[in-house]
């Protein structure tokens, strides 16, 4: 059965109003992609790429090897590097650079700056955290195991989560709705690619563009996200409609008041 048509959790109205009439974004859960967001994990994926292409005999010039081309699921990006490849040679080149890339998923990656204070400090706040990205569930949790910030996170949804078959963003966002019953009107999305910002609008939740991350600004903001952020760090965030900088409140803070 396709995602969009799952009987969707009932999403209570209470604290809409208050967000748009205090000026600040209330939150109960936020969804992160990874590549690009939370982790600068380019080095390590773009050489896996070229050596995995290199083992099947395929050259592809230099130029093709950007970051910006990290962010679609792994064959697009291939398809994009190195198009008009055969299915055959195609299958190859996934399947070699899958067994490379888990020995340097963890060595050639790193948390961007302010990473790990800025989740830590949303945790801590009684923010639900969740993880939404194309990397396999094996690869994203060496990641998040890798760099200490596992625990941080209440669940995770990924392009395998579903056997047989290969999900988009918009249907891992839905899974992690009906599962932990996320409330969209109050969750965030945070992530670097304009594929981030269409599938949480879907979703009807807050959108958060890391203009930090690997995906192009012009065309994140063409997007029309709800939040502009230049660093991870929130407080450099602001509203993208108006320039009002970014406000947010956990809902613990507004139950509790």
């Amino acid at each position: 059965m396709n995602e969009r048509n799952l009987p969707q959790v009932q999403q209570p109205d209470g604290y809409a109003h208050i967000s748009k009439d205090a000026g600040f974004f209330i939150l109960e859960s936020v969804i992160f992609d990874l590549d690009g967001t939370l982790f600068d994990s380019a080095a390590g994926i773009l050489y896996t790429l070229r050596k995995s292409l290199m083992a099947a005999g395929i050259n592809c010039t230099a130029e093709k090897f950007r970051p910006e081309a990290i962010g679609p699921p792994l064959e697009e990006i291939i398809d994009n590097v190195c198009p008009g490849l055969d299915r055959e040679l195609h299958g190859r080149v996934v399947m070699h650079y899958r067994k490379a890339y888990q020995e340097c998923v963890v060595a050639h990656s790193k948390l961007y700056p302010y990473v790990r204070d800025q989740l830590e400090l949303l945790h801590n706040s009684g923010i639900r955290l969740f993880a939404a990205s194309y990397k396999p569930k094996d690869a994203s949790w060496r990641l998040l195991h890798g760099h200490g910030i596992h625990s941080l996170f209440h669940g995770t949804m990924h392009s395998d989560s579903v056997p047989g078959r290969r999900i988009d963003k918009a249907a891992m966002l839905m899974r992690l709705v009906r599962q932990y019953g996320i409330n969209t009107k109050l969750c965030l999305m945070q992530g670097d690619g304009t594929g981030d910002i269409s599938a949480a609008k879907e979703c009807g939740m807050f959108t958060a563009a890391a203009l930090y991350g690997y995906g192009s600004s012009e065309m994140l903001l063409a997007a029309r996200p709800d939040i502009c952020l230049p660093a991870m760090d929130w407080r450099t965030g602001t509203v993208c409609a108006d320039g009002r900088p970014f406000r947010w409140k956990s809902i613990t803070d507004i139950e509790g008041s």
